[in-house]
């Protein structure tokens, strides 16, 4: 009954606190502190994986399948996901049938999977569900063909696998991310993005059973408003230049970072489902506001918003900047961690308005056609 209904609508605001970033990237001591802001999207995402997953549930009888089977791909640590899939995925699909339950996930080589397997055995509580994990690459095919009933990717597909220009950064001008490199690059990052992007889709599209659903959020951008933290990343190229100058860091030390994340407009997702053959259920583009900024608003408290949004910043990005810093030779790299967390936390409390997490987030529920 999904199939042919398709809901696009303009960016929304969200009037609630939420942020979001992707959690593989979070230092793990500091994930618990500083990741509300993943945990809400899957909060927001709620009602989407319960119409998915029952739709999911419904094409597994309808196609007279032995089992439902579920990939959810870039779990991390499995926590914020595996909540969502006991909350709105399992009753959902419990709802319409008994049969057995395979779910599996997937994540990079570089991802501590001892947390996620943990996580994912509490799954497993003799109602007939089974999990697994294995090395997956999101743009890739990580199964069997037409094996898959159902597929979940939460902040993760902004995350890119390789860049255009590789490890040489010189023409980039000294800038760090996405949303500040100069027009031509920014050009290239894109282009690189929709294929993975594409591939994502493709590989999916391959893998699920007809009237198959999934359900994905990412960083999204309108034509005038970029993804979520992307202000951060203003703030946090701004304190590392800052701190060159002071010569806390070598002059190089611009080539050897850079965030690696895109963004995508709604109009380049619509491309790309087309291309594909997945069916757009429902599509929604969120302008999701910063709960820092909210509180800065309410309370004047200017040093703790500041605070708040540094450490947000350094949850998602310690472990790459202290590698950038190994790359250029920089002894005390937890030290000048510190510095980097005192002067984000100066400028931000300079302007609070101006630098904090809110933006655009991605939410898209596709579906494979069912059988004729």
């Amino acid at each position: 009954r999904f199939h042919n209904m398709v809901q696009s609508m303009p960016a929304k605001r969200v009037n609630q606190s939420c942020t979001g970033r992707e959690a593989k990237a979070m230092d793990p001591k500091l994930y618990d502190a500083h990741s509300l802001a993943q945990a809400s999207l899957h909060t927001l995402a709620a009602k989407m994986l319960h119409a998915a997953a029952t739709a999911a549930a419904e094409a597994a009888v309808q196609n007279g399948d032995s089992y439902v089977g579920l990939l959810v791909v870039g779990p991390a640590t499995g926590v914020n996901d595996i909540a969502s899939i006991k909350k709105d995925v399992l009753p959902a699909m419990r709802l319409v049938t008994a049969l057995p339950i395979r779910l599996l996930f997937a994540d990079l080589p570089s991802n501590d999977s001892r947390m996620l397997l943990a996580e994912a055995a509490t799954l497993e509580n003799g109602e007939n569900i089974w999990a697994t994990a294995k090395v997956g690459f999101a743009a890739k095919r990580i199964t069997e063909s037409e094996s898959l009933h159902f597929v979940m990717s939460l902040s993760t597909l902004h995350w890119m696998q390789q860049l255009p220009w590789g490890t040489d950064q010189a023409q980039l001008g000294g800038a760090i991310s996405y949303v500040t490199l100069p027009p031509s690059p920014m050009a290239e990052l894109r282009a690189l993005a929709d294929e993975e992007l594409q591939g994502f889709f493709s590989s999916r599209m391959a893998e699920l059973r007809p009237g198959g659903q999934m359900v994905a959020t990412f960083d999204g951008e309108t034509s005038d408003v970029s993804h979520q933290f992307s202000r951060t990343y203003f703030l946090a190229e701004k304190a590392l230049k800052a701190m060159i100058e002071e010569e806390l860091l070598p002059h190089d030390f611009m080539v050897h970072y850079f965030i690696p994340t895109v963004s995508y407009s709604e109009e380049r997702c619509n491309a790309m489902l087309t291309e594909c053959g997945l069916n757009a259920i429902e599509k929604t583009f969120l302008d999701i506001p910063c709960p820092y900024l909210l509180a800065w608003q309410a309370n004047h408290d200017s040093v703790k918003h500041a605070d708040e949004v540094a450490n947000a910043f350094l949850a998602c990005f310690k472990q790459q900047l202290l590698d950038a810093m190994a790359a250029c030779k920089v002894p005390e790299g937890e030290s000048l961690l510190q510095q980097l967390r005192s002067r984000m936390s100066k400028f931000v409390a300079e302007a609070p308005a101006q630098f904090h997490t809110g933006g655009i987030t991605a939410f898209v529920h596709t579906a494979k056609p069912a059988a004729s």
